[in-house]
C-alpha cells in the first residue's frame, strides 16, 4: 500500500509561479489583481501588488491554468510557463456604462473620502450609498425603505435584482422597493447601470441596481470566523446591532448574516419630534458554496426580511408588516469549452408580504391595504469567445403573480373592498446579446441587442368585474413582443478623462398597475446620451 501511495505521488512537483500584471490601456503595472489557478475560482492563490508582481507555491504535474481577475478589467486565463522570464500577463479593462460600489471589501487609495465614510461607518444604509452615486436620487417618504431613482427613473422603470433575481414589491404605493429587503452587511457590492446600455444588466427596463449579496468561499484549510457590531444614533433612538458568521473548508464554504435595527421618532436640527418615522427591522442571510469540480461549483442562498410599525410621516399611512423570503440555486463553471469561457445558471423563488393599515392615523376614513407577490425564475449567463471577440449572452425566465386589495371603512357605511392587483400573472421570457470592442488604444465600441415576450393576464372574477365596468371590452389578457438595441462608443483622452455617447432604443414591458388596464402602457423609448467623466 505504501509503494502505490508513493508511486501515485511521485508525478507532482513544486512550483514557484510568479510573474507580472500589466494594463493594456497604458501599460502600467496593476495591482489587486486576483489570481486563481486550475479554473477554481471560489479561492485565489493570491493578489498582485502594487508592481504588479505575484508569486505563489504551486503542486501539481502539468503547468497550471491561470485565472486573473479585476474590478473593472476583463478576466482573463491562460497556462503558465516558465519561459520566458518573467511571464507577463496583460489585461484588458472592463469599459460597460455601468458603476460598482464595493460594500463589504478592501477600498482602493484615492476613492472619495465620504463615499469611503459611509462605506465603512457601519450606520451607513443602501440608501445612503446609493444616494451619494451620481445620477442616483432617492424619494424619502420616511426614515425606512426610500424608493431609488435613476436619471429621472423611478422604481417603474429601472430592474432591481439581488443577485440577479427579479423581485416584485407587494405595495401598489412603492413603499416597499426592493433594496429595502437587503442590508449593508450581507451585500458584498452594489452593481448600478445608468440607461439601457448593457442589455445583460437592465433585461427589459431602462436601468438597473443589482445587490450582490457575499459570497461564500472555500479556503485551502478549515477555518472559523466571525464579527459582532453595534450602533446608537441619538437622532432617533435607533439602534443597529449586526453580526456575521463564516465557515471555509477546502470543498464547502457559507456565510452568515445578520441584523437587527430599530428607530424611534426622528428629531430635527432644533429638536422637533418628527412624529411616525420609527421602524423595526430584522435581516437574515445565509450563503452556501460547495465545489464540484475543478472549474465548477454549487451556490445556494437564503434572504429574510421581516420589518414592523413602519412609519411614514409623509403619507397618511403606516406600514403594520413587511416581509420578504428570497431564495436562490446557482450552478457555475469555468472554461466549458473553448466556445464557452464562462457559465452561470440560477433557479430562485421570492415572496413577498406587505400590509398598509392606518390604525395608529387619526383618519375619519379608515383603510387597509395588503398586497402579496410570488416570483418564480431562472436565468442562464455564459461569456463566450467568438474568435477572439468575447460575446455576453443572456437568457431570462420569470412567472410573477401579484395580488393587492384595499378596503375602505367609512363611519355609518359598509366596509367597501376592491382589487387593486386582482391575480395579475406576468410571464416574462428575454435573449439578450452583447459585447465591448476595443477599435484603438484609447476608443471602444460597444454593441447590446436584447428581445423577448411578456404575456399578462388576470385570474380573478372579482378584478375582472372591476375593469370591464369601464372597459366592456376588456379581455383579461395581453400578449406582446418586447425589446431593444443600443450602441455606444467611449474614448479615454486621458486616465482621468473619459467621454463617451450611447444611443438607444427600447420598447420595454408594462408594469402591474398598468397591467390592469385594457389599453396597456407600452413604453418605447429613444435615448441618446452623452457624458464626460473626469
Amino acid at each position: 500500500m505504501f509503494l502505490v501511495l508513493l508511486n501515485s505521488q511521485s508525478g507532482f512537483s513544486q512550483k514557484k509561479i510568479e510573474g507580472v500584471v500589466y494594463s493594456s490601456h497604458d501599460g502600467e503595472a496593476l495591482g489587486d489583481v486576483k489570481v486563481y489557478a486550475d479554473g477554481n475560482t471560489s479561492k485565489h492563490k493570491c493578489i498582485s501588488k502594487e508592481d504588479g508582481s505575484f508569486d505563489f507555491e504551486y503542486y501539481g504535474s502539468k503547468d497550471p491554468l491561470l485565472t486573473f481577475r479585476r474590478i473593472g478589467y476583463l478576466s482573463k486565463s491562460l497556462v503558465w510557463k516558465s519561459e520566458p522570464s518573467p511571464f507577463k500577463v496583460v489585461m484588458e479593462e472592463n469599459l460597460p456604462n455601468s458603476e460598482e460600489i464595493i460594500v463589504n471589501g478592501t477600498l482602493k487609495e484615492g476613492d472619495d473620502m465620504l463615499s469611503s465614510f459611509y462605506i465603512t461607518s457601519n450606520l451607513n444604509s443602501i440608501d445612503e450609498l446609493i444616494s451619494k452615486t451620481s445620477g442616483m436620487t432617492i424619494v424619502k417618504r420616511g426614515n425606512f425603505a426610500s424608493e431609488p431613482v435613476i436619471r429621472g427613473m423611478n422604481s417603474d422603470r429601472i430592474n432591481i435584482t439581488i443577485n440577479g433575481m427579479k423581485i416584485q414589491s407587494a405595495c401598489t404605493d412603492k413603499m416597499d422597493p426592493v433594496t429595502s429587503y437587503a442590508e449593508t452587511d450581507n451585500l458584498k457590492s452594489i452593481s448600478i447601470s445608468r440607461g439601457s446600455f448593457d442589455a445583460d444588466h437592465c433585461g427589459n427596463m431602462q436601468s438597473g441596481i443589482d445587490l450582490k449579496l457575499k459570497d461564500a468561499e472555500t479556503f485551502e484549510r478549515t477555518d472559523f470566523s466571525g464579527s459582532f457590531s453595534a450602533g446608537y444614533l441619538s437622532v432617533s433612538q435607533g439602534n443597529n446591532l449586526e453580526g456575521s458568521f463564516d465557515l471555509n473548508t477546502p470543498a464547502f464554504g457559507s456565510a452568515v448574516n445578520f441584523a437587527y435595527r430599530s428607530s424611534g421618532d426622528y428629531k430635527t436640527g432644533n429638536g422637533e419630534v418628527v412624529p411616525y418615522s420609527g421602524f423595526n427591522k430584522i435581516n437574515f442571510s445565509n450563503t452556501n458554496i460547495l465545489d464540484v469540480g475543478k472549474n465548477s461549483s454549487i451556490k445556494a442562498d437564503i434572504l429574510y426580511d421581516y420589518a414592523w410599525d413602519i412609519g411614514y410621516p409623509a403619507l397618511t399611512m403606516d406600514v403594520k408588516d413587511a416581509e420578504a423570503l428570497i431564495t436562490g440555486l446557482e450552478f457555475e463553471s469555468f472554461d466549458v469549452s473553448s466556445f464557452i469561457r464562462e457559465l452561470d445558471a440560477r433557479v430562485y423563488y421570492n415572496k413577498v408580504t406587505h400590509i398598509m393599515d392606518d390604525s395608529q392615523r387619526d383618519n375619519r376614513i379608515k383603510m387597509d391595504m395588503p398586497g402579496w407577490t410570488q416570483t418564480l425564475g431562472a436565468y442562464l449567463i455564459s461569456t463566450l469567445d467568438a474568435g477572439g471577440t468575447e460575446l455576453n449572452a443572456k437568457a431570462d425566465f420569470s412567472l410573477v403573480n401579484a395580488k393587492a386589495e384595499m378596503t375602505m371603512y367609512v363611519p355609518g357605511s359598509i366596509p367597501m373592498y376592491m382589487l387593486t392587483w386582482p391575480d395579475v400573472d406576468k410571464t416574462d421570457g428575454t435573449l439578450s446579446l452583447g459585447t465591448t470592442k476595443q477599435l484603438l488604444s484609447k476608443l471602444s465600441l460597444s454593441v447590446n441587442g436584447w428581445g423577448g415576450f411578456v404575456n399578462t393576464s388576470i385570474d380573478n372574477e372579482i378584478g375582472m368585474g372591476e375593469l370591464m365596468i369601464f372597459y366592456p371590452d376588456f379581455t383579461g389578457k395581453d400578449s406582446r413582443f418586447v425589446g431593444g438595441v443600443s450602441a455606444g462608443f467611449r474614448y479615454f483622452p486621458s486616465d482621468d478623462i473619459s467621454a463617451g455617447i450611447n444611443y438607444s432604443f427600447n420598447k420595454r414591458s408594462h408594469t402591474s398597475q398598468s397591467s390592469m388596464h385594457s389599453i396597456f402602457s407600452t413604453g418605447s423609448t429613444r435615448m441618446t446620451m452623452s457624458e464626460i467623466r473626469i
